[in-house]
């Protein structure tokens, strides 16, 4: 099988390509970089690059010996399962999904086993058991092969309940139950499925219900929930129930609530019918897609949503606590803090502005357009808010309309390399129309990018950052709207350590064509002076999610653009050198959240662990449950020391985070990942990442995946404590 550069498959792997002598050849191949999966019985599978054109000569694959995964999945009680279902989910190697086709089941004694397996890349897996109350679930392949990987199944945990008043203990008959979890895997209190949710009708407010509509992975580091909500009422959840143990009778009692009453009225006056209200509590936001809520199942959207009736009359039951209450409706929107709205009042809609535009297409020939708005508020404002979803529009010829624009500084832009290219700025008033053209008259540049010794896919968004800044003459912002920026991780590095700072608008941005030979082209650019922004990254890695990758060439280059088109030439770049295995750890001194410095230094004659991580970062909390194991099984050990390296910039987020997880060992505020110089010095281009490093201050493991931490940390320290010294 072969895919293009962009992941796209191309052919069916299961058909035989290779003859007696295992030579093989594929026709009809485009003139480009594609991905060979190459798979064969008693070998494991790989993915070779290689590169089609006229030229390309016959070149030999080798395989490797495939390995054997071997599992057993009993129940609570030790008991083998047999018949249960074993299936490869994913097969994932550098963030590209690969295919795997695996099917077994379980035999008498729970065992299963699957040959062959790839030795790159991480593999899922998923266990089910149909028609039984056993709760199914996925699991990342182990990377040591050589122990049987053992699994407890666990019952589908049922709940038991009877909701009252809490004032009168009256049995309330009538309320709806949403199901609901709560994740170690996850920085959220509680999340809410969209789609189980259930009316319920009881004479004595009694139910019994088993939870589904939530697929788990193993172990399962939380607890499942359900929301109780009644007419009247503020919403309570039930306490967690944990899998694997049974429960009483929960005694839910809810308390009154005032209803939120009001009247929706159009700019004129009258009564805006079917007009969409939401209350917008703490940890949710209000998602809007052409003018109304967007359902499509965003996990942090509200689910408290009314409809207004014919006479523009609404009321919903809050939830307890300040919130933002959004409206939406064909004739315009409102969006009001609750603390600030008095029940029962009218509420006039904000008429929306239209933007009319035409674009040139270019070279690139591009129909990708996005709009997106400047946000008032900052990363610690606990305010909720509506995140406007400006995408997907449709041209016509080369001419688009915008309905359903807010009243709030947006900027509008085609979009190249998933960037917005030379945005315009506008101050939409509401009710007006504007008219918009994206696209300057201008000059072309062109030039070549080379990184020296070394191979790159320059064509990859993901790995290559190429823009141009315009910095004379300089866009001037209008006065209301200078402080406002619209927050990003497209930051662009001037060098291995700092940040090009006109990355933090998007006005004087322009994004080029680039082909994988590092050829690239920027259209239309206006007289001007500039600047060439080249920042080139490794791929992330199997088992790093968040980030860039590690920066490994960036330049800043100065030109001018006149009246002629511009050759830029040859750029070659120098690649960066970090400290790797084997080498001394960059020494650093950062300090604690409550402001107490800690230095690498004072540290030597230990084992210290260095944990890159984040709150916003899923990958990174997904693991913590494997941190915080591997901490409690060394804490005692005056010779280890493990240092939480903290990159949220939310500094009170990221506190709060840490005192409800137990995260008990030495925290580290490093800041914002693309500002921290610790993450320059160590070459941090993407997190989870853990370095260990050893008693004389060398990295011993730089990036080792959390399977293979504990095993790594013992061997160091078991070494003879003759080893031990200070340099």
């Amino acid at each position: 099988m072969y895919s293009l550069s962009d992941g796209q498959i191309i052919e069916d792997c299961t058909v035989d390509r290779t003859k007696a002598d295992g030579s093989f050849s594929i026709g009809g191949l485009p003139e480009q970089k594609i991905k060979l999966s190459v798979y064969a019985r008693g070998y494991a599978p790989t993915i070779f690059p290689a590169q089609v054109s006229s030229k390309t000569k016959s070149f030999e694959l080798i395989l490797k010996k495939g390995q054997t995964y071997r599992g057993q999945i009993v129940d609570k009680d030790g008991k083998p399962l047999k018949e249960t279902k074993v299936r490869c989910d994913e097969w994932n190697v550098d963030g590209d999904r690969r295919h795997f086709s695996v099917l077994t089941k379980t035999d008498s004694e729970g065992m299963f086993s699957v040959s062959d397996v790839p030795d790159i890349g991480t593999l899922k897996f998923g266990f089910g058991k149909s028609r039984t109350p056993l709760q199914g679930f996925s699991k990342a392949m182990p990377e040591d092969l050589s122990k049987i990987d053992k699994m407890v199944m666990y019952p589908v945990p049922v709940f038991k309940a009877k909701i009252i008043d809490a004032k009168t203990e009256e049995p309330i008959t009538k309320f709806t139950i949403t199901q609901g979890s709560n994740w170690e895997s996850t920085d959220k209190a509680s999340m809410w499925s969209r789609h189980y949710k259930e009316e319920i009708k009881s004479k004595d407010g009694s139910f019994e219900r088993k939870w589904k509509g939530f697929g788990i992975t193993y172990p399962f580091e939380g607890a499942a929930f359900l929301k109780i909500e009644a007419e009247g009422y503020y919403p309570k959840s039930t306490p967690p129930v944990e899998l694997g143990k049974e429960y009483d009778t929960f005694v839910i009692k809810l308390t009154k609530a005032e209803q939120v009453t009001g009247t929706i009225v159009n700019a004129s006056g009258e009564p805006a019918a079917g007009a969409e209200i939401g209350w917008v509590g703490h940890g949710k936001k209000a998602f809007i897609k052409d003018g109304k809520f967007d359902h499509r199942g965003f996990s942090d959207q509200t689910d408290i949503i009314v409809v207004s009736d014919e006479k523009g009359r609404f009321s919903l039951n809050p939830e307890k606590g300040n919130a933002l209450i959004v409206v939406m409706h064909k004739d315009g929107y409102v969006q009001i803090a609750s603390d600030a709205y008095q029940n029962n009042s009218e509420i006039k809609l904000t008429p929306w502005a239209r933007i009319e535009g035409t674009v040139d297409l270019g070279s690139e020939g591009t129909s990708d357009i996005s709009m997106t708005t400047l946000d008032k508020s900052s990363n610690t404002d606990p305010i909720p808010r509506i995140s406007w979803m400006f995408y997907g529009f449709s041209l016509s010829g080369n001419s688009f309309v915008v309905e359903h624009v807010p009243a709030e500084p947006v900027q509008i832009a085609k979009n190249l390399r998933f960037e917005q290219h030379n945005a315009k700025l506008l101050e939409p008033e509401p009710g007006k129309t504007y008219k918009v053209h994206l696209g300057d008259k201008g000059s072309t540049v062109t030039g070549k990018i080379a990184l020296v010794d070394s191979s790159q896919n320059y064509a990859d968004p993901r790995q290559t950052h190429v823009a141009v800044f315009r910095v004379d003459p300089e866009s001037k912002l209008p006065n209301s709207i200078k402080n406002l920026q619209r927050k990003s991780f497209n930051w662009y590095y001037k060098d291995q350590a700092s940040i090009y700072s006109a990355s933090k608008t998007y006005q004087n941005r322009f994004m080029p064509n680039i082909d994988e030979e590092g050829n690239f082209t920027f259209d239309n650019i206006p007289e001007g002076e500039y600047e060439l922004v080249i920042n080139l990254h490794d791929p992330l890695g199997e088992n790093v999610s968040c980030g860039r990758g590690v920066l490994r060439a960036a330049s800043v280059i100065p030109f001018a653009v006149k009246k002629k088109s511009v050759n830029l030439k040859d750029i070659k770049l120098e690649p960066l050198a970090y400290p790797d295995a084997g080498q001394k750890a960059p020494l650093f001194t950062a300090k604690t959240f409550d402001g107490k410095d800690i230095a690498l230094k004072d540290y030597r004659g230990k084992v210290v662990l260095l944990e890159f991580w984040a709150t916003w970062c899923g990958p990174c909390i997904q693991q913590m449950p494997k941190i915080k194991r591997l901490h409690d099984a060394f804490k005692d050990n005056d010779d280890f020391v493990l240092l939480g390296m903290n990159l949220d910039w939310d500094v009170e987020k990221a506190k709060k985070f840490i005192a409800r997880k137990d995260l008990n060992w030495l925290q580290l505020s490093l800041g914002d990942m693309g500002e921290s110089e610790i993450v320059s010095k160590y070459g941090i281009g993407g997190i989870p990442t853990a370095i260990v490093i050893d008693r004389k201050g060398n990295i011993i493991a730089k990036g080792i995946h959390p399977e293979q931490l504990e095993a790594a940390i013992d061997k160091i320290l078991s070494q003879n404590s003759t080893a031990k010294g200070r340099n």
